[in-house]
């Protein structure tokens, strides 16, 4: 007798293939709060000429690297962002910057914090600039 196959009942995670603009524009009031206005105007640009330059970086390293701990239920963006996951809609893609020997998490930490809680080494889709004073 055949065996049945076994089906793995956690949501398949699914990304926008490129930056939405809102994204980038929230983007770009966090890093006015972390570097020069006009470096923050800087990585907005590069956002916009890299915005389908996808990759793919596991939850708990983009957290590790941010040193950032992941958000939990309690917030409701995560609990959003969960939702989504079980819908099956398209996530959009997380903004980071690596700025002054450190990697910042620019938009989309509700993201990656529902993605770390569908398991830590789930796949975010990321656009990751580098920046030089």
């Amino acid at each position: 007798m055949p065996e049945t196959p076994v089906v793995d009942p956690k949501p398949v995670l699914k990304w926008k293939s490129k930056l939405e603009e809102g994204d980038i524009l929230a983007a770009e009031e966090y890093l006015t709060l972390c570097m020069p206005r006009e470096l923050a105007k800087t990585a907005i640009a590069k956002f916009r000429e890299h915005a389908t330059r996808i990759e793919f970086f596991k939850a708990k390293d983009i957290l590790r690297a941010c040193n950032l701990p992941p958000l939990n239920t309690e917030s409701t963006g995560v609990q959003k962002k969960l939702t989504m996951i079980e819908e099956k809609d398209r996530l959009h893609v997380v903004l980071l910057v690596y700025y002054n020997g450190r990697t910042l998490l620019a938009d989309g930490y509700h993201r990656t914090s529902a993605t770390y809680l569908e398991g830590e080494t789930e796949r975010v889709a990321c656009v990751l600039i580098h920046l030089k004073d």
